[in-house]
């Protein structure tokens, strides 16, 4: 599903933009099940290439480390196509804050 930035999309489910960059995205998804209560979530859209790169074994290995952490702090990773990956992790309300910082941390030293 293609989220519009800081609107609901349904009303069991909004999403809010946290942090911007020109190849990441960080929000947070608020989903309302039927029944029980609701479900947070960090997402992370990055792009690790860009179309017609040419690949070095730096890139690969950057690539690679970056999965691995991402993984490592539990997320879940996607590829989306074009050189982008979708990540994402189950999440409190009182997180959301802490885990966008370490993000941004994590994304600006790449």
């Amino acid at each position: 599903m293609t989220r519009i930035e800081g609107q609901d999309t349904s009303e069991d489910e909004s999403y809010r933009l946290l942090l911007r960059d020109g190849d990441f995205r960080v929000g947070v998804l608020k989903e309302r099940p039927e029944e029980g209560p609701v479900v947070m979530s960090m997402e992370l859209l990055v792009r690790l290439f860009r179309t017609g790169m040419e690949l070095g074994p730096n890139d690969l290995e950057m690539a690679l480390e970056l999965v691995k952490r991402l993984t490592g702090m539990g997320y879940s990773i996607f590829f989306q196509g074009d050189g982008w990956v979708s990540c994402e992790k189950p999440v409190g309300d009182a997180d959301i804050d802490a885990e966008a910082r370490l993000l941004r941390d994590l994304l600006g030293s790449r």
